[in-house]
C-alpha cells in the first residue's frame, strides 16, 4: 500500500468513526452536557487515527534513478588514469579510448591537436609549469595563448583560484590570451572571475567533447588506415 492510499483509508475510517460516534453522543444527549457531546466524538476520532496511521503498513517504493542531465551526460565518462602520470606514444593515445587516458595523455592530446591546426604550440616544463601547461600561437589573434589544462571527474569543478593562477602565470610567457581548458566544469566564482579578466577563455567538459574527442577518433581512423 503506497502512502497515498494509506492516507485516505486512514481519513475514510476516522471520519466513519467521527460521524458515528457524533451520532452515538447526539443519542445520549440528554445523559450528557455540551463539552462530552462535542468534545467525545473528536477525542475518539484522534485515537482512531492515530492507531490506524501507526497500524496500517506502507510499502517503501524504490528510489527511482535519477536521469542525468545533458550537460552530465557531455562529461559522463570515467577516469580510471586520472591520477596516473603515464604517458604514451603519439600514436597510441590518438587510438587510446578517451577514458583510459591519463592526465599526462590528455595534456599531450591537447598538444596534438593545437600541432594539427598549424598553432605551433610548446608543451611547458612538467612540475615546473607555474600554471601553464601549454602555449600555442594563435593564427587569428597573431599573439600566444598560455593554457591551463585539467583532466578533472565531472563533479570535481574548477574552483577559483585555478583561473587567478593562470591569469597569472601566463605573464611568465609573456602571453595576453589564455585558456582554461577542463574535461569538468567551473564553478559560478570561477567562471565571474574570468569574465573579469581580459583575453581569457574558458572551455568544459563540453568544448572537449564537441572539438578534442571528435578530432581524436577522426585521427584515429586516418592512423589505422596508414598503419
Amino acid at each position: 500500500m503506497t502512502q497515498k492510499t494509506k492516507n485516505e483509508l486512514v481519513n475514510l475510517l476516522s471520519g466513519l468513526v467521527l460521524v458515528g460516534t457524533f451520532a452515538l453522543t447526539i443519542s445520549l444527549r440528554d445523559n450528557m452536557n455540551v463539552y462530552m457531546v462535542v468534545g467525545a466524538p473528536f477525542g475518539v476520532w484522534f485515537l482512531v487515527y492515530a492507531s490506524l496511521s501507526k497500524l496500517i503498513p506502507v510499502k517503501k517504493q524504490k528510489e527511482k534513478k535519477k536521469t542525468p542531465s545533458q550537460s552530465q551526460k557531455i562529461n559522463n565518462y570515467t577516469y580510471p588514469n586520472i591520477r596516473k602520470n603515464r604517458l604514451s606514444s603519439d600514436e597510441k593515445i590518438l587510438k587510446m579510448p578517451f577514458n583510459q587516458l591519463s592526465w599526462r595523455e590528455f595534456e599531450r592530446l591537447l598538444y596534438l591537436y593545437y600541432k594539427s591546426k598549424g598553432c605551433k604550440p610548446r608543451e611547458t616544463k612538467n612540475g615546473a609549469d607555474g600554471g601553464v601547461d601549454l602555449v600555442y600561437f594563435s593564427r587569428t589573434h597573431n599573439t600566444d595563448v598560455a593554457v591551463q589544462i585539467k583532466f578533472y571527474s565531472p563533479k570535481n569543478y574548477v574552483k577559483v583560484e585555478r583561473v587567478r593562477e593562470l591569469e597569472t602565470a601566463k605573464r611568465n610567457y609573456n602571453c595576453v590570451l589564455s585558456e582554461f581548458i577542463t574535461t569538468s566544469g567551473y564553478t559560478t566564482s570561477a567562471t565571474a572571475q574570468a569574465d573579469n579578466y581580459r583575453g581569457m577563455t574558458l572551455h568544459s567538459g563540453e568544448w572537449v567533447q564537441n572539438k578534442i574527442i571528435k578530432w581524436k577518433n577522426e585521427k584515429a581512423i586516418s592512423v589505422k588506415k596508414t598503419s
